[in-house]
């Protein structure tokens, strides 16, 4: 995928653009996909028990009681939210946050990639929230409104993401 990008900049006559700085989601903005992939784990495991075992004994529909379609039906269901919250999971993992010289780049993407470049000449917001929890783990939210549109992160060192996007929007101002 790297290439992919370094090709599209031969084709504009560019440079590929040397990232000054790179931060990533903080390990809470996972938790909560954590606790709820711990917690629908055992009905995947449920859920595929019950099935092998309808499918090796050629059970037919008519020897069956309700409740057993009820379990059937219940742990298909949290399976497929254990699915839902692995890809999510795996979506959170892939986000870069990145400070090049010109631009503040948010990449993402599991399947395709998403590239949201944001010049730091046209920059409008930067919106950064640390609590004294997010101090004391080192994290905090941060927030890049451009266009009347906004996106949030919890990030690691938000400081020295700040710090770096306000020294490349000096340079670019003198």
């Amino acid at each position: 995928m790297k290439n992919l990008f370094q090709e599209i900049n031969v084709i504009e006559n560019r440079e590929p653009e040397e990232v000054i700085y790179e931060t990533r989601l903080h390990w809470i903005s996972f938790l909560p996909y954590i606790v709820g992939m711990l917690f629908t784990l055992p009905s995947l495991f449920a859920f595929v028990i019950i099935f092998f075992t309808y499918v090796s004994k050629g059970v037919k529909y008519e020897d069956t009681q309700p409740f057993e379609f009820v379990g059937l039906f219940t742990s298909g269901m949290f399976s497929l939210l254990f699915l839902f919250l692995l890809y999510k999971y795996f979506l959170l993992k892939s986000i870069k946050v990145q400070v090049l010289k010109n631009s503040l780049t948010l990449r993402s993407g599991v399947v395709a990639q998403e590239v949201n470049d944001i010049l730091l000449s046209k920059y409008e917001g930067f919106h950064l929230h640390q609590s004294a929890m997010g101090k004391w783990l080192g994290y905090g939210i941060f927030r890049v409104t451009t266009g009347g549109a906004y996106q949030s992160y919890k990030i690691k060192d938000p400081m020295g993401l700040r710090n770096t996007v306000m020294n490349q929007i000096n340079e670019i101002n003198k």
